[in-house]
């Protein structure tokens, strides 16, 4: 499994973890360090423990970790001054707020001190994260959720079309789906593409592809639209005749009451085998592996999607005026090292993946870095503060 979403059982921490139960080197000599607690502020304490603090707990048996959750509407910056906790669970906008406010340490000193392994991190979000913390790293995060263009291998050689390639532009992409044929009827036939997203509306579908390629439809200095160009003439031309072609699956009905989870599956028309390509996250990988077990599903792969998003949230920062600093550092450090990777790579998350590489595999040599190559011009709209 890739990506991971469930509770992890504490028990799993433990097994061969004897060795650190049984006491802590302090100061040279072999014996227990004393209780501490330390202070996280977390929107998650309902889930927090099982995912992350029991795991941490387990190695650390003096510790204690005591949940702050924030209030709705609270100013935040106000309740981190006032409550000081030592560890902040965070999302981006939250993280780049309290970055800017100057609340969080520069983990910088810390990494180079204890040498942590950040090349071992998927470097598209440390640099989300650099770009939202204004050049310094304030947080490190254990997940991220990306997109990729997941493709069918069988209908390609079926049909004798080159398989999608990465750094493939999104006309490229299209000009792929119409090589597919249309005939049959709509419960049956093939689909070159697969995009609830977007097929519905044309327009949106348009924008997306126009971005992808570096264009703006929006002056933003004299807030007019600059639509009326030979090139976003060619970008809707291009999205038209797709769509007119019948390359383009229109979203379908959703499962029938009743429809057993075979029969919902089947109704996919990528895990069932009808359409050639689709965008979306890691959740889709999920679901064709749990499908394995009922039906026979395509043999795929991933490649880069132009533009493609890049989330990273569960970003784990250290207040600057912590009572507890270097155990909150330890329980940062821990929750992005490759031994809770290599625990929570074990369960089903659905669309978030490891930021660890060397837990971001996959048994059948997919291609598992399309997830995350694609957001890279997203990165940079980030630095120059272009994208929210």
């Amino acid at each position: 499994m890739l990506s991971f979403r469930r509770a992890i059982p504490v028990a799993a921490a433990m097994i061969g973890a004897g060795a650190l139960l049984s006491g802590c080197e302090l100061g040279g000599r072999n014996e227990p360090a004393p209780p501490a607690t330390v202070k996280v502020m977390t929107s998650a304490s309902s889930t927090f423990y099982s995912q992350y603090g029991g795991l941490f707990m387990a190695l650390h048996p003096n510790v204690d970790l005591e949940l702050l959750a924030p209030p709705d509407g609270a100013d935040l910056a106000s309740f981190v001054r006032e409550n000081s906790p030592d560890v902040l669970l965070l999302s981006a906008s939250e993280y780049e707020r309290l970055a800017q406010d100057g609340l969080l340490e520069d983990l910088g000193p810390r990494i180079r001190k204890d040498k942590y392994p950040l090349d071992g991190t998927v470097p598209t979000v440390v640099d989300a994260l650099r770009s939202l913390g204004g050049g310094a790293l304030y947080g490190l995060s254990p997940s991220f959720s990306g997109q990729a263009l997941y493709y069918n291998k069988d209908l390609f050689r079926q049909e004798g079309v080159p398989l999608p390639q990465a750094g493939m532009s999104w006309g490229e992409i299209l000009r792929l789906a119409e090589r597919f044929p249309t005939n049959g009827n709509d419960s049956d036939r093939i689909y070159g593409f697969m995009s609830n997203a977007y097929s519905a509306n044309p327009f949106e579908f348009a924008l997306m592809v126009g971005s992808s390629e570096g264009m703006d439809y929006l002056d933003r200095d004299k807030l007019q639209m600059k639509i009326d160009t030979d090139r976003w003439k060619e970008v809707f031309g291009l999205v038209l005749d797709a769509l007119k072609s019948g390359a383009i699956y229109q979203a379908g009905q959703a499962p029938q009451p009743g429809a057993t989870y075979a029969e919902s599956l089947r109704q996919h028309p990528f895990i069932a085998g009808r359409a050639a390509m689709t965008v979306a996250t890691g959740d889709l990988m999920t679901e064709l592996q749990r499908a394995e077990a009922v039906m026979r599903t395509p043999d795929w792969d991933v490649a880069a999607v132009p533009d493609g998003s890049l989330e990273v949230n569960d970003i784990f920062a250290v207040y600057r005026g912590a009572a507890q600093p270097d155990l909150a550092w330890e329980l940062v450090k821990y929750v992005n090292s490759d031994d809770y990777a290599r625990i929570a790579s074990k369960d089903a998350r659905f669309g978030s993946m490891t930021s660890r590489l060397a837990y971001l595999k996959d048994e059948a040599g997919r291609h598992l870095e399309a997830f995350y190559q694609g957001g890279e011009r997203k990165i940079e709209m980030m630095a120059t503060r272009e994208w929210t």
